[in-house]
């Protein structure tokens, strides 16, 4: 039976930063961490996950103006570049094939005992995971590091489901890089009960502390955001729905205090075939007063232009 690795972090390295003088590169929209991607010319570029915003991938550092630019912390794309270099062995990404019948195929074709599968999903419901011998999480400390927007409810939810469709003989390996270390030794040492309430109440007390020290630092974002998309098949239209959104919403400004709102920029993905998309992030704070009026504006533009409308987006991008 094959392997399974998972590893929720995508990209090639989740962290850019000057060596000279410490800056990091993060999101203008909403300054989440870019990802550093490959494109399909093999150039490098910098992708908000949280947003979807594009950059091009820095020359020198904005600060110092050093060219010592270097990107760190790798994701799954950096892992399957690694076992190709290294063992000579593809890697079936399972988090890019689209429908259960495809995933499970894909599976049934490739399950000898030495072929690698991997996906970034923690949970995937399309995936039998009864089918794999071996499960690994790779640098499962980024099992804690995730930007979703509640981050604890939907890792809890995860593993709970993952770990009660599990075959009895499969084995589970938490690969970690020296940290937390206890954390996995107990959670793969966890007799779960039918219901999964004995991984729920374990994650409620081992997510405590990570928590405080996440809202310590604001992140994930303690604030809402708003993402306001166009889909058009001619460019200029798509683009011009939300510069006649982010016009509409300085003229009421006063009425919408603290609410804050960025650049109109392409989307990068959740994108529809033939189609031109854009976005707008809005920003405002936790239990907003003025919401009624920010509510009543955003519902009027997305009837208005056809918008699609996310509350607070996650990260799957």
């Amino acid at each position: 039976m094959p392997t399974l690795l998972i590893h929720p972090r995508k990209g090639l390295f989740r962290l850019t930063i000057c060596q000279n003088c410490g800056h990091t590169w993060s999101c203008q929209n909403c300054t989440s961490n870019l990802t550093t991607y490959r494109t399909n010319d093999k150039q490098l570029e910098l992708i908000c996950n949280h947003c979807q915003t594009a950059y091009n991938y820095p020359n020198d550092c904005p600060q110092c103006h050093s060219k010592q630019v270097f990107s760190k912390f790798g994701g799954m794309d950096e892992l399957e570049e690694v076992i190709q270099k290294e063992f000579g062995k593809n890697i079936i990404r399972l988090d890019n094939l689209k429908t259960f019948v495809k995933i499970n195929s894909t599976i049934a074709k490739n399950s000898n005992a030495d072929q690698l599968f991997a996906t970034t999903r923690v949970f995937d419901p399309a995936i039998d995971y009864a089918k794999f011998s071996k499960i690994i999480f790779i640098q499962a400390e980024n099992l804690l590091a995730s930007s979703d927007y509640l981050v604890q409810e939907e890792l809890i939810k995860s593993l709970t489901e993952l770990f009660l469709q599990l075959d009895p003989q499969t084995e589970v390996i938490f690969d970690k890089n020296g940290q937390n270390i206890d954390f996995f030794e107990d959670l793969q040492n966890l007799s779960l009960a039918t219901d999964g309430s004995a991984l729920q109440a374990w994650f409620a007390q081992k997510m405590e502390l990570e928590l405080a020290n996440r809202k310590k630092y604001n992140f994930p974002p303690y604030s809402n955001l708003l993402l306001l998309t166009s889909q058009e098949k001619d460019y200029q239209k798509s683009l011009q729905k939300l510069q006649a959104t982010k016009e509409y919403l300085q003229k009421i400004q006063s009425e919408i205090p603290q609410a804050t709102w960025g650049r109109v920029y392409p989307a990068r993905l959740l994108r529809r075939k033939g189609y031109y998309s854009h976005h707008i992030l809005v920003k405002f704070p936790k239990n907003y007063s003025h919401f009624p009026v920010l509510q009543k504006a955003i519902l009027g533009l997305a009837s208005l232009y056809k918008l699609q409308v996310r509350l607070n987006p996650r990260h799957t991008f």
